[in-house]
């Protein structure tokens, strides 16, 4: 019957979940009748939800959870979309990565990782960085001192392809040096994006040193066992 058929998941047109200023949204007209609905306070959205009509412009941090609905059909899943507001970050004047990404993974090269242009779950999308390196050293130098009070590093984790998140991120700078530690997951998890967060106390400073510490192996529940796991990054951002 028709009141058993499920919606298409919404599709979002958008440049990036990154941007400086503003970022243009809207979807993709769906099934006839449907309309999108959304929130951004993290909720599901509902029947009551408000309509998501034309293009919006966002203009800082928010999170929008979408699904398409009809008076005759079953709602459709819901997407998630995390748009994130970072600094201008023009006053890089060089980045560099030790040891270089695999061959197969290179992405477009260090530069990159500040061009805001967000990957997606396909590790593959040349936006992706991929390393089986045990450690990876990120330099940042600016053109002159600058604030910094958190790092964050826009990576994914994908157990069933060994890609997962690293166990430690230090970041130094200032003539200090700050870590943030990320637990090792005691099972196989969902694919997913996620941005990991080094935040301290504000400093100010013309080099920044990163420091990637990855497991050592893949964790003894997982079917690679033994094997060194991958990393994957696409961005960072430094406010």
């Amino acid at each position: 019957q028709e009141e058993d058929i499920h919606l298409s998941l919404p599709v979002a047109h958008y440049k990036s979940t990154l941007f400086e200023d503003s970022m243009a949204l809207d979807f993709a007209q769906g099934y006839p009748g449907s309309v999108v609905r959304y929130t951004t306070d993290g909720s599901q959205p509902g029947e009551t939800s408000p309509v998501f009509a034309g293009r919006h412009y966002l203009t800082s941090k928010t999170l929008i959870k979408a699904g398409a609905f009809h008076a005759a059909l079953k709602k459709s899943p819901v997407v998630t979309l995390d748009f994130i507001q970072v600094p201008k970050m023009d006053d890089i004047k060089s980045i560099t990565i030790v040891p270089e990404p695999n061959e197969k993974y290179k992405g477009q090269g260090a530069k990159s990782l500040i061009d805001l242009n967000k990957g997606s779950l396909n590790f593959k999308e040349a936006a992706w960085m991929g390393f089986s390196d045990r450690e990876i050293e990120i330099a940042i130098d600016f053109d002159q001192p600058r604030k910094v009070s958190k790092v964050m590093l826009s990576t994914m984790a994908d157990h069933g392809s060994w890609i997962f998140l690293p166990e430690e991120i230090e970041v130094s700078g200032g003539q200090k040096q700050f870590t943030a530690n990320f637990k090792i997951p005691e099972k196989e998890e969902e694919k997913r994006l996620e941005y990991l967060v080094v935040s301290f106390d504000e400093i100010k400073t013309d080099h920044l040193q990163i420091r990637i510490r990855n497991l050592a192996t893949l964790p003894a529940w997982h079917s690679g066992a033994g094997n060194a796991p991958w990393f994957f990054m696409d961005e960072i951002v430094i406010k």
